[in-house]
């Protein structure tokens, strides 16, 4: 399309071209005539008048020559390159009369007459008359109208130079051009978003479907989990029950004998690491069942105002005894200001979290705890983010993360964040992880802002399977 417009606006700039040069010449022939007919009826008024001139005599020649540069110094010539030259062949040489407006200003050089100069001079003296595209005195391409004057045996051309004729239609040319091509494009745009309704309704409509697909994608997703997650709370709800009557009491009995054992084992080593070994047994299990529990029951958030700053280092400050070559980093955001939470839940999420960067780093790294309040949909909310400088985890494992009983430790339940998770979920807030193979990972929990009016009516409200 761009190219019709260009070729259109080409062949337009040249038919224009064409009409005004055609009137270029038209004008400069009947400048050039009239100003020929104007000599010779000046020379013969001045022949038959008082002046008496001869002009057969050089003196004659002299005096009408008065007559024309007299005409002629009041005029300073058309356009920026237009002028009439006046000539007379002496010899085989052509001598201008009249001062050039370009070159030889002040003596006008004679040139052969056989030269390729002049050429619109030259016919004027062999007394032809016309217009053409020629070379003149400046080996100047020019558009001229060339007259002979008989009565004084001159000639006389009227002449501009090519390029200025053809200037304004160059520029109108680019103008034009330019002003097509950016016609062309906010056509372009106009017709893609606003002359085309069906072009810009289709757009639209894609990109909310993509929107909506991607939004049902996740909302999918989320009820599949929430409907295994709801699943695998009913089994473990009937298991639990069984579990925690069945295995809870055996455990205890066989804590209490490895206790008594170990009481009566004195100095055997051999003997003690193998009683250890069923004791760390017994507690690995014990906290299985408890994870077993805590995950199948409902979590009842008792809220309270507490500085979430001091909670945080509360946490910190606890598992200071694992954190020997882990630096841990905390640039919280307005820490003293209230937060409406479970503090207990919130310290419950907090070790969880913290204790899983802190075995990533394999006792080795930094860890950091920033915070920042936004607003989002009118709300005020909370960002609290714990990131390490860990390995970092694959996609396949970041896409299980939260899935219970999903781990990657050799000794875990995988309930801790599934745990964690619900403890937000019931806060109305969220538990993200973003994590990058040798990027290590962060950990951003997001939650409302409560006011103290409505805590005693959140708490009532706050409970989920």
């Amino acid at each position: 399309m761009a190219l019709v417009v260009i070729f259109a606006v080409w062949m337009t700039a040249v038919t224009l071209y064409q009409v005004a040069l055609n009137g270029q010449r038209e004008r400069l022939r009947e400048a050039v005539q009239s100003r020929a007919r104007l000599m010779g009826a000046l020379v013969d008024e001045e022949a038959r008048g008082g002046g008496g001139t001869d002009l057969g005599s050089d003196e004659g020649l002299l005096d009408a020559l008065k007559i024309v540069t007299r005409a002629h110094a009041n005029f300073k010539g058309f356009g920026d390159t237009g002028e009439f030259t006046l000539g007379k062949r002496e010899g085989e040489n052509i001598v201008f009369l009249l001062r050039h407006r370009h070159h030889d200003l002040d003596k006008p050089l004679p040139i052969p007459i056989s030269s390729n100069l002049g050429e619109p001079m030259r016919r004027a003296l062999l007394g032809q008359s016309g217009t053409d595209i020629l070379i003149d005195y400046r080996g100047k391409r020019v558009l001229a109208a060339y007259e002979p004057v008989p009565e004084l045996g001159w000639g006389l051309v009227a002449k501009i130079d090519l390029t200025e004729v053809r200037r304004p239609f160059l520029r109108a040319g680019l103008l034009v051009g330019t002003c097509s091509l950016v016609l062309i494009a906010v056509g372009s745009i106009l017709f893609l978003r606003i002359g085309n309704p069906i072009v810009r309704r289709l757009e639209e409509n894609e990109r909310k479907y993509r929107i909506l697909s991607e939004d049902l994608d996740k909302e999918v997703k989320r009820k599949v989990a929430e409907l295994q997650q709801a699943e695998r709370m009913a089994a473990i709800g009937r298991m639990v029950a069984v579990v925690s009557h069945e295995a809870r009491n055996p455990l205890q009995h066989i804590r209490l004998g490895v206790e008594t054992l170990q009481i009566h084992m004195g100095d055997d080593t051999d003997k003690m690491e193998i009683i250890e070994e069923i004791q760390h047994g017994v507690t690995l299990l014990d906290k299985i069942i408890s994870d077993l529990l805590e995950y199948s029951r409902h979590v009842s958030l008792t809220l309270s105002p507490v500085q979430y700053g001091a909670l945080v280092r509360k946490v910190v400050s606890m598992l200071s005894h694992k954190t020997d070559n882990v630096a841990v980093h905390v640039e919280l955001e307005q820490e003293e200001r209230e937060i409406v939470v479970d503090p207990v839940k919130l310290s419950q999420v907090l070790v969880n979290v913290l204790s899983n960067g802190i075995e990533a780093l394999n006792n080795s790294g930094n860890i950091w705890i920033s915070s920042n309040f936004f607003e989002r949909e009118g709300s005020e909310c909370l960002d609290l983010s714990v990131s390490d400088d860990g390995p970092g985890m694959s996609e396949e494992t970041l896409n299980r993360i939260g899935e219970p009983f999903f781990t990657t430790k050799i000794l875990g339940t995988g309930l801790g964040i599934a745990i964690s998770k619900k403890i937000i979920d019931a806060h109305g807030g969220s538990l993200n992880v973003r994590s990058k193979p040798g990027d290590g990972t962060t950990v951003v929990i997001t939650l409302p802002i409560r006011s103290d009016e409505t805590t005693k009516a959140q708490a009532e409200k706050v409970s989920l399977p």
